[in-house]
């Protein structure tokens, strides 16, 4: 999926209301939010920290949600997108969020290999 800068600008808007207007009960579509990255258009600084925040919003909202989405994308894209993922929020607070589904029979297994450094990280 190729954007102009404009169309690619208009993706993370469109995608950044979608996430600010959504729960748990209003599933987000993680397709979408994932192809963004996966779509190698976003670069810079700007463009990165955005889609993080976005992703990371979306985490915060409905974590196992998330979680569960990204976990059955297939591993090269599940990296492309957790490189917009963490640069916003502080790692100790994604690590606290993380803590219930260290141990979901489904999602451990996810959650430490790809997550697991967030747990490294001691809040200052």
């Amino acid at each position: 999926m190729a954007f102009s800068q404009a169309d690619g600008e208009s993706a993370l808007v469109s995608m950044a209301n979608e996430v600010a207007q959504s729960s748990c009960d209003k599933n987000i579509d993680y397709k979408k939010l994932f192809s963004l990255a996966v779509s190698g258009q976003y670069t810079g600084a700007a463009n990165s920290e955005w889609l993080s925040e976005i992703n990371e919003a979306a985490f915060f909202k409905c974590p196992e949600g998330f979680l569960r989405s990204l976990s059955s994308f297939p591993p090269m894209e599940q990296d492309e997108v957790l490189k917009y993922f963490g640069i916003v929020n502080p790692p100790w607070d994604i690590a606290t969020a993380l803590e219930p589904y260290e141990e979901n029979h489904e999602l451990s297994n996810f959650v430490n290999r790809k997550l697991g450094g967030f747990k490294s990280v001691p809040k200052p």
